[in-house]
């Protein structure tokens, strides 16, 4: 038997959220694009960056919001949210608290908007919660097990608990094991591999770092600048200022293009993908040793 989640408040807040953040990146590219360059503007397409990963979490939160409900029968109790799926066999569940019996000092962690709970928390006399609701606290329902509690949110809260009472009643007809299942992505090894994520931090750093000294730079920078010299040292190609941003750019396409190969590398063997981290690292310190070279 399925059971939904009042979706609307949580969708409606989730996208005035993408809204509000979509007009502030354009609002600092309008902006950005009406001034000279300069540090602040490395600075502000730097806000701008820091807003995708923002918009790609509550992107997915949403998705996960607009495909939640419930599913309940004789031998489990199923949570979906997107693509995840919480298995709660009806023969772990020791009871189901209504929210208004629950303590309201809940240390949460995880999407928190109002018509919208996803995450984890620590709720007093309960203990660690697994939250897929739409509602506040005192509206959910705490399905308790010996493992986790779950808090949901079923629109008919009192149709399900009698859904509930009556298939517990009855006793399940076969064995299931209590699961949370979620796509392979999430447990890949390499979101724990240090080295990894030092090797990729570096050449993220020094990447932005070249972006930020050419934007430093940029206003002081002559009408010519030499960019190739011939044998005997003398110039003998040249751009103007805007041309300066040409070795960044190399930078930036060498760090995604090494980053992006080096993920499915990673998961057939390791050193290789060390190597490529490594060797888009070692790309940035040399861009930076030319841009060096030529601007200063």
């Amino acid at each position: 038997m399925e059971w939904q989640t009042d979706k609307r408040l949580g969708t409606v807040f989730g996208v005035g959220i993408l809204v509000a953040v979509v007009l502030f990146d354009a609002g600092v590219l309008l902006y950005l694009r009406l001034r000279p360059i300069d540090g602040l503007t490395f600075f502000g397409g730097l806000a701008i960056l820091l807003t995708l990963p923002a918009i790609a979490i509550v992107a997915y939160w949403l998705i996960g919001l607009r495909r939640s409900g419930y599913a309940l029968d004789r031998n489990h109790l199923t949570i979906y949210w997107g693509p995840i799926r919480h298995v709660v066999p009806m023969r772990l569940i020791d009871q189901i608290v209504p929210g208004e019996e629950v303590s309201p000092r809940i240390r949460f962690s995880g999407g928190r908007w109002p018509g919208l709970w996803i995450g984890h928390g620590d709720v007093p006399e309960i203990g660690l919660t697994l939250f897929n609701a739409t509602t506040p606290p005192a509206q959910m329902l705490f399905v308790i097990t010996d493992m986790a509690a779950y808090a949901i949110s079923p629109i008919d809260r009192e149709g399900f608990l009698e859904a509930f009472n009556t298939r517990k009643a009855m006793g399940p007809t076969q064995e299931v094991a209590q699961a949370s299942l979620r796509p392979a992505f999430f447990d890949w090894p390499l979101w724990g591999d240090r080295l990894a994520r030092g090797l990729f931090a570096g050449a993220a750093i020094l990447c932005l770092g070249l972006f930020a000294f050419v934007c430093l730079k940029y206003p002081e920078l002559p009408a010519r600048i030499p960019f190739h010299f011939d044998a005997n040292g003398v110039p003998d190609r040249f751009g103007g200022p805007a041309d300066a941003f040409i070795l960044p750019v190399i930078g930036l396409l060498v760090f995604w293009l090494n980053a992006i190969v080096a993920v499915p590398v990673y998961r057939r063997e390791r050193v290789p993908a060390y190597l490529l981290w490594g060797g888009a690292a070692l790309t940035q310190m040399l861009v930076w040793v030319a841009a060096v070279t030529l601007l200063v």
